[in-house]
Order: C-alpha cells, then structure tokens, then sequence
C-alpha cells in the first residue's frame, strides 16, 4: 500500500472530530462532545505511534506482488523509507513525513513522533503472517507479539506508547495516562503485500483490534 494511503488515515482519525463533532453546551465544555477535543485521537499535544510492518507468506495462491519486493521495499525486510515517517522525540524542527505534516498544519500545536517494533533475533525482518491463516489485525498483532520481547528501533518500552488516557468520541483527552492496565494509543499497521482490507485503501479503527503483547 502506498505511504500516502496510511498518512490520510492517520490524518482523518485524528482530525475527523472537526467535521463530525458535536458543538457542546459552552457552560459545559468539559462533560459534553466537542470538536476541539478531537474525534478518538487528541489533536493537540504529543503522541507516540507504533508502527508494525507486516509481510504475508503466500502459501496458498499466489503473491499479488513482485516476490522479491521492491526496490523501496524488499521482501523479508524493512521497508527503506522506515526511519523517515516519524521523528523519534519532538522538535522545533521536525524532519519525519507525519511528523512534520502535523507539526506545520497544527503551527506546532501537535507533535506526532513514533518508532516501529523490531525482532531483536533479526531487526531487519517485518511481521509474518500466513495467507492461509485468514489475515486480519489482530492475527497480525499475535503475530508481533510472538517476538522474544517488546523491542522498538530506539529502545521505546511500551509504557512510552500510553500518553493519554481513554475517553469517548469527542470528550476531552488527557495526559498523562491514568490508564490502568495501560493502553497503546495508536498502532500503525503497513502490509507489504496484502490483499486486506479489500477495499484497498487501508480503513482505521477507533476500537482496539486486538492485544499486542497483552496490551489493548
């Protein structure tokens, strides 16, 4: 899928409470829907992302992609334009693609940084995830969670992913999280090579898909 697709929904998950919120009662702002809290995601303030790169075995049928990758994207690796998404810790100067999107439509009111999980048995290696095993997210996050342990590129632990703690459509966000057992805010999933979701265009979902390990 293309990196575009995943920037949009990232972008429409965040922002969409500016179209779709409810303008509360203003003698009540703090109980009640309202677009400036956001939609599922804060739009303000600083989010950590996880991403998790994924590749399917073909093992039934046959692979809709070039076996051995692209050049941008080789298969059984990382893709090469992995360290460009996100900046790992907030800047005045942001550098990563998301990063500096949000960083200069929100006038630096909203940091988006991330980091993606890692095999530590071999760093280079996406998530694997069988055809014949159905695909879906919360197959491709017991997957990830098969790895030895919870490794980030630049040695994040998962409490690090937990900035804010969980409150309905539209109600406010806060930070830092009271979440207890703590909760992953946003899990970034890019497939190599996948034919799910079927629509082609990536979809985003504002409840948890699944448990990476053992954590909503």
């Amino acid at each position: 899928m293309k990196l575009t697709v995943f920037i949009f929904f990232l972008f429409f998950t965040v922002l969409a409470g500016i179209s779709f919120g409810q303008r509360a009662n203003r003698d009540s702002i703090k109980s009640l829907q309202d677009s400036r809290n956001g939609y599922i995601l804060p739009v303000s303030g600083h989010i950590h992302i996880l991403v998790v790169f994924a590749e399917v075995v073909y093992d039934t049928g046959q692979d809709p992609c070039s076996p051995e990758g692209s050049k941008d994207w080789p298969s059984g690796s990382l893709p090469k334009w992995k360290d460009k998404l996100f900046d790992t810790y907030p800047s005045h100067n942001p550098k990563g693609i998301i990063t500096k999107f949000f960083y200069e439509s929100s006038f630096g009111n909203y940091i988006v940084t991330g980091d993606y999980l890692v095999n530590k048995k071999n760093p280079d290696a996406p998530v694997k995830i069988l055809a014949s095993e159905k695909i879906t997210t919360e197959k491709i996050l017991i997957k990830a969670s098969e790895f030895k342990e919870f490794t980030t590129r630049n040695n994040f632990i998962i409490n690090d992913f937990d900035k804010w703690t969980l409150s309905h459509v539209g109600h406010p966000k806060h930070t830092p999280s009271t979440d207890a057992p703590l909760l992953v805010d946003h899990v970034m999933i890019i497939i190599r090579n996948s034919t799910y979701p079927y629509n082609s265009s990536g979809w985003t979902s504002s409840r948890s898909p699944g448990r990476i390990f053992g954590y909503e």
